[in-house]
């Protein structure tokens, strides 16, 4: 099975986190204190380690599984669709990925998941208005 998580995370006060791969992280603390912008930032880094953010400037993303294991998922996981390019593309809830770019991305995740990061993480927001 393929997997990604983030192994540590660095934050702006120069404090690091670190985690192993099957951790579950419970973030606490009064309002304002950066949680929500931790977890807003860590799926943006994972997507692309170009920018910095105002709590986290860095994120270690660590994979388990090579590039066959994780294609079989994406193609159990998704529909496959043809459009007007040569090759399909996979689609699910929330990612549209086009296969010439999967294993490129899949190789290169050390520099961010780009449209693959979808397919690992779901944003779930927690703010709803009444």
């Amino acid at each position: 099975m393929a997997r990604i998580w983030i192994s540590e995370m660095k934050f702006s006060d120069d404090s690091t986190l670190k985690f192993e791969k099957d951790d579950i992280v419970v973030f606490v603390g009064p309002n304002n204190a950066g949680k929500s912008a931790s977890l807003k930032e860590s799926s943006r880094l994972l997507k692309s380690k170009v920018k910095t953010g105002k709590v986290l400037n860095d994120i270690t993303i660590e994979k388990e599984g090579d590039y066959s294991e994780f294609f079989e998922q994406l193609e159990t996981n998704s529909t496959k669709y043809f459009d007007s390019n040569p090759h399909p593309s996979y689609q699910g809830f929330g990612y549209s990925i086009y296969e010439p770019m999967v294993r490129n991305k899949w190789e290169n995740y050390k520099n961010g998941l780009d449209d693959l990061h979808s397919f690992f993480t779901k944003r779930r927001f927690t703010r709803t208005k009444i």
